[in-house]
């Protein structure tokens, strides 16, 4: 949702983009998505519950109908995110567990609400397996409870093609995506895929 940006609003890079067409860049990518599972693996609708985990840009949304004007409020209630496809629709921040290990988009600090931004940091403040986005690159931990458990921490918030103009030379981060095979009881190990290798495997 870069039209409801604050952080570029006023800026000339800002002038040209609209919600329409957030919004039919955002749901045309969820078509091509589900598309793209319904021609490849025709049974992932019995086989996979899909669930959408919402982040702070899909909450750029409801603040801009809080804070916008009426013309865009009267753009808001005909074009909406189309989240139909997903089993469940998870709100921003609320943690949702599967195999013992709990999901959100961020882990918020307790004090300041801001993103706990290291691995580590989160299994030292939720003391559980914790999976998270976010942030950019890939960031791992692991601790050894005292009844002998692995409880993991992990951040993984960058699957995309593109370079973050914001990022500078700093664009070197890791893009690709996590697989937990036999998660149970908060522990699994851990697959992971750059897109390259996607690319490679799967074009």
């Amino acid at each position: 949702m870069p039209s409801l940006s604050s952080f570029d609003k006023g800026k000339k890079s800002h002038e040209n983009k609209t919600y329409q067409e957030d919004i039919d860049c955002g749901n045309a990518a969820l078509d091509l998505f589900f598309d793209t599972l319904d021609k490849n693996w025709r049974g992932h609708k019995k086989k996979c519950t899909k669930i959408f985990l919402m982040g702070n840009h899909e909450v750029r949304i409801r603040r801009a109908w809080e804070l916008g004007d009426a013309t865009l409020r009267e753009t808001m209630r005909r074009l909406k995110p189309d989240f139909s496809r997903f089993d469940r629709v998870i709100p921003f921040l609320r943690p949702i567990k599967a195999g013992g290990v709990m999901f959100a988009h961020y882990a918020p600090n307790d004090n300041s609400g801001k993103a706990i931004g290291r691995a580590h940091m989160i299994l030292n403040k939720r003391h559980r397996s914790f999976v998270v986005g976010h942030q950019q690159g890939f960031d791992y931990h692991e601790q050894l409870t005292g009844d002998g458990k692995i409880i993991h921490g992990i951040i993984a918030g960058s699957c995309y093609l593109h370079e973050e103009a914001y990022k500078g030379p700093c664009n070197h981060h890791f893009r690709g995506t996590i697989i937990l095979r036999n998660a149970r009881d908060g522990m699994f190990d851990l697959e992971k895929w750059s897109l390259t290798r996607i690319i490679e495997n799967f074009k």
